[in-house]
């Protein structure tokens, strides 16, 4: 993820600005918020024309900071992937 300095300039430099996740980036691989991965999530988030995400849960994340949120699913079968 970018920083908070970087997606600033991202924006700046940028005509249009999509930002694409398919994972909880937001949080620690052990679960737990941080300040500045969390950060970071809405800073790019906040600053782009469109967020695509993979999943609804990823979606209501992002809409907290964008409306502009769309969801494209994975091409990959998770059904067998425990929870």
């Amino acid at each position: 993820m970018p920083t908070v300095f970087e997606a600033f300039l991202l924006r700046k430099c940028s005509k249009k600005l999509i930002f694409d996740f398919d994972d909880a980036i937001y949080v620690r691989h052990d679960g737990k918020e941080s300040f500045t991965r969390k950060a970071r999530f809405e800073s790019i988030v906040k600053r782009s024309d469109l967020v695509i995400t993979g999943n609804r849960i990823l979606a209501e994340e992002a809409r907290k900071y964008n409306k502009n949120v769309a969801i494209l699913p994975s091409a990959v079968k998770v059904s067998n992937i425990p929870l």
